[in-house]
């Protein structure tokens, strides 16, 4: 229906009718927008996002049923409505969310509106470069889809012009939409365009392709229109084609053509250019030239496609070499400190101090925020159930209260236990923002951090005859593989540089049996990437795979690589803890007779660190 009056208004047969009164939101909303303009000089657009999200602010707070809303606006209230929207945005789409929110509340406190810098309170959204791994379209696939476009239909051959374009000059979808007639230089063979992104121009090469595909739907798919624009919306009410309508070309084409892709995303067919350009031998300058780029850095994004060239430096199965077994070193006992955790609550444990109710707010609030927070809920588990073992009684957080709880992390290294008292400290910052009279502790009287531990290099004959010594492990009935699985566990952290989270973490899903490539999920810093494999490392998981297959043994996309060997709970598959798996490793390294300068078994991230060392180049 709105489509139809816009319609009838286009042609002059429908009148506009007046205008409603603004509501109190709407004119605070406007006041609002009239500083963006004035004071800060924001852009059309950012106003118009502006708008959206202060108005759904407002409607939360129940603006105009109440009129001293924002007067008796506190830092709950604001807290409630960025948990209760966190689940509709991602980390970059809520950081926007927060900047507008803030922005709001900044111009109510500078107007006296509000009595207390509510906007200086609020923390910001964690946010990392690079989180999203790209998903490029397969070069093949997107030939196919282009061969069966029925170019004889309005609709299908403006498709085909767009995906052309996009997939030649790997166009953004704004640029593409904005793309006027006066940008092709006909004689000239160019076009010219202005990036919306970067308000940069840009010059593009006219191909032939690209060519007559613009003038077969300039002559017969194109709407006749006053309209600059070449890309028009093929129904009424003739206008040029919006954002929205340009990112759903590739899904739509897809759709109608019968062509499976697994990404349909506009953006994509950005990334697959740039892949296949990579793979013909463009530099990351060309690159970035043809995709406007003004520094190497936002082309050394699409680097991590290109997973045939990084197999090259994926390290092989370590063998062992003709010299003798390394002589026996008398090794210390293994100790325990760092590794016996301080005030740590049962698995069992739920929340029932005093506490309770703010420490759950602030992990739902930081959560919404864009942070995990696993191991801060841990730390705060761990002084609830203290409170509640040794001061049941107790109502504040005092000096006292906190000293004999941080007196009980004594058992573990000064560096994890700065970090423990450091989460108790936010936590204590966070209450002071809407309490009076909080305790805080000092910083001072926490212990200092050690150096950074220097790493002990495993040469490939120690890692041959670690993983050679995987077969003493014993197997269970329940998982009569965990000598091969620990040992390809130990070899994928060693030919992969993984992380030890990373590799207890790896699902069948995330491994591509084809390609043989790891998919590696929100690690460290929310980051995803491709981790190819080795030829020989992928007849490893091969022979693995069979033996897991002929045992019977689990094998659903969401089973785990390392199992644990465990019934199976709620019927899925668990994977082995961080605890066993440590514990393994020390175990193995005794029997290889490997230790490190110290005397002492190497730790498993020294196995990372070996893989970095061979990776970098020469001179590198």
């Amino acid at each position: 229906m709105r489509g139809f009056g816009a319609f009838l208004q286009a042609h002059g047969w429908l009148k506009a009718s007046h205008p409603k009164p603004l509501t109190r939101s709407e004119q605070e909303v406007n006041l609002f927008l009239d500083h963006l303009r004035k004071d800060r000089g924001a852009a059309e657009r950012t106003r118009a996002a502006c708008r959206r999200r202060v108005r759904h602010f407002l409607k939360f707070l129940g603006f105009d049923r109440c009129k001293g809303a924002l007067q008796t606006l506190t830092l709950a209230t604001v807290h409630r409505y960025l948990r209760s929207i966190s689940g509709q945005y991602q980390r970059t789409s809520m950081q926007h969310v927060v900047g507008s929110v803030r922005g709001f509340l900044r111009f109510e406190f500078m107007r006296g509106v509000l009595s207390r810098p509510l906007h200086t309170q609020i923390d910001s959204v964690r946010t990392c470069q690079d989180e999203f791994l790209p998903y490029p379209v397969q070069w093949s696939e997107l030939q196919q889809l282009l061969r069966r476009i029925d170019r004889s239909t309005p609709l299908g051959s403006r498709d085909y012009a767009v995906l052309l374009i996009a997939a030649t000059y790997g166009m953004r979808a704004s640029d593409v939409a904005n793309l006027t007639l006066d940008d092709v230089d006909w004689r000239e063979r160019k076009i010219q365009i202005v990036q919306c992104k970067t308000r940069q121009p840009l010059s593009l090469p006219l191909t032939d392709e690209v060519g007559a595909a613009l003038v077969h739907y300039l002559r017969r798919g194109r709407p006749a229109s006053s309209c600059r624009q070449i890309f028009l919306r093929s129904l009424a009410p003739v206008a040029p084609l919006s954002l929205t309508g340009m990112c759903h070309t590739l899904w739509r084409a897809s759709h109608t053509a019968g062509v499976t892709l697994k990404a349909t995303g506009f953006r994509c067919l950005r990334h697959s250019l740039a892949l296949r350009l990579l793979r013909k031998g463009a530099s990351t300058k060309d690159i970035g030239d043809i995709f406007g780029h003004r520094h190497t850095t936002s082309t050394s994004a699409y680097l991590r496609l290109d997973v045939e060239d990084l197999r090259q430096v994926a390290l092989p199965v370590p063998r062992q070499g003709p010299e003798e077994v390394p002589t026996k070193m008398s090794s210390p006992a293994v100790s325990t400190r760092g590794r016996v955790g301080a005030r740590t609550a049962p698995l069992w444990w739920d929340w029932r101090s005093f506490l309770k109710k703010p420490m759950i707010d602030y992990l739902s609030v930081q959560r919404a925020l864009g942070r995990d927070y696993k191991t801060q809920e841990r730390t705060l588990r761990g002084l609830d159930f203290f409170l509640v073992r040794r001061y049941p009684r107790a109502r504040r957080l005092t000096p006292a209260v906190f000293a004999a709880w941080a007196a009980g992390l004594h058992s573990l290294c000064p560096t994890t236990a700065r970090m423990r008292m450091l989460c108790v400290r936010k936590f204590c910052c966070h209450l002071a923002r809407s309490r009076a009279g909080i305790f805080m502790p000092d910083l001072r009287t926490f212990p200092k951090e050690l150096p950074p531990q220097a790493p002990y290099l495993i040469s490939e004959p120690e890692v041959a005859h670690v993983l050679a010594a995987t077969a003493k492990l014993r197997s269970t009935r329940s998982n009569p593989l965990h000598p091969q699985t620990i040992r390809l566990a130990f070899l994928l952290t060693f030919c992969c540089g993984l992380r030890k989270g990373e590799v207890l973490k790896l699902r069948l899903a995330d491994i591509d049996t084809e390609q043989m490539v790891l998919r590696i999920n929100e690690t460290k810093f929310c980051k995803s990437r491709l981790v190819p494999l080795s030829p020989s490392v992928a007849d490893e998981l091969r022979r693995y795979f069979a033996k897991r297959r002929r045992k019977n043994l689990p094998m659903e996309p969401d089973a785990p690589l390392v199992w644990n060997g465990r019934p199976r709970r709620n019927g899925q598959a668990s994977a082995l803890t961080s605890m066993p798996f440590w514990a393994a490793w020390q175990r193995v390294c005794r029997w290889a007779h490997v230790f490190d300068h110290r005397g002492r078994p190497p730790r498993l991230h020294d196995l990372r660190h070996h893989s970095e060392f061979r990776i970098i180049p020469s001179g590198g």
